[in-house]
């Protein structure tokens, strides 16, 4: 995605969106408002809705209008009251759709937590970092900056949690990683605070499945400053969680497309082969067919 295209998808979603119960009530989100303040390049778009259920409803909503690409609805994960949809005008880009939360887990033990509807607010408490906690109101590009930390944050060059660190880890398995991918990727320093607690945390990097733990470290294995990563991943004393996940990518085991994103490289020769392999089964069937129909009128 192009920085321009990104302009231009806000545009139109703000014209889409006016007069309808979604006025107001779109907002940008996450990392391209991040990156929109850093002058950076924007890698996707994503919006959260402040309606119950909101990115689901307005995915859908822009399916009933005609307004997204292709026949198919979007793709919507029910339980996490979450959707990825692209529009017409924009069909090579995906915007993921999503409802404002609150704190989801009602039982710790739940691997599969339902999202709770919350305010921007709460929201920006369940984000992983600060300076990922910044909203942008679709209609009249209002910046919001709800832990008033992420815009100071993003100037002095901080890496720490929108909530009490202690909280904000235990959400989610990947977001160590993720601190230290950032903090490395930009060249900032990981507030104090929030280095004790990731080394009292480390436990909650066994509950991450293979496809997320093994996503998040080639991510990290693409960075020019990557032996940086590792250091603050020994210092902390991850490496015994990652290791086996390292090995795996070495020895081959999983692979993943950095470009395109989150799923495995699929070998396509293979693919060929089998199709190539269909295609001359059929034309033999087809061969057959017509011999026999041949011998049968000669008698």
């Amino acid at each position: 995605m192009t920085n321009e295209s990104y302009n231009l998808i806000c545009k139109a979603l703000a014209e889409i969106i006016k007069g309808s119960e979604f006025e107001g009530h779109v907002f940008l989100v996450g990392g391209c408002v991040r990156d929109e303040i850093m002058h950076t390049k924007i890698h996707d778009i994503d919006i959260a809705v402040t309606l119950p259920n909101g990115g689901v409803r307005f995915a859908l909503w822009l399916y009933k209008k005609r307004l997204t690409a292709g026949k198919r609805p979007p793709l919507v994960f029910e339980h996490f009251a979450t959707a990825k949809v692209r529009l017409k005008q924009f069909p090579k880009e995906v915007i993921d759709c999503v409802q404002t939360r609150k704190n989801r887990y009602v039982f710790e033990e739940d691997p599969k937590p339902e999202e709770h509807f919350g305010t921007i607010e709460e929201d920006a408490l369940c984000r992983d970092l600060t300076i990922n906690s910044l909203f942008k109101n679709i209609s009249t590009n209002e910046l919001l900056d709800p832990t008033g930390l992420a815009l100071h944050d993003i100037e002095n060059h901080i890496i720490r949690t929108p909530n009490i660190p202690d909280i904000s880890l235990r959400d989610n398995a990947m977001h160590i990683l993720r601190c230290i991918r950032f903090a490395v990727k930009f060249e900032w320093e990981i507030s104090l605070e929030l280095l004790e607690s990731m080394k009292k945390n480390l436990d909650i990097m066994s509950e991450a499945t293979v496809r997320r733990m093994t996503n998040e470290l080639f991510s990290i294995l693409q960075l020019k400053k990557k032996e940086r990563a590792f250091k603050l991943i020994k210092s902390i004393g991850a490496m015994p969680y990652i290791e086996p996940y390292l090995k795996m990518i070495q020895e081959g085991t999983v692979s993943m497309n950095i470009s395109k994103g989150k799923k495995p490289q699929k070998k396509r020769r293979k693919k060929g082969v089998e199709k190539e392999g269909r295609k001359k089964h059929r034309s033999s069937n087809s061969n057959k067919k017509k011999n026999l129909q041949a011998e049968s009128n000669n008698k």
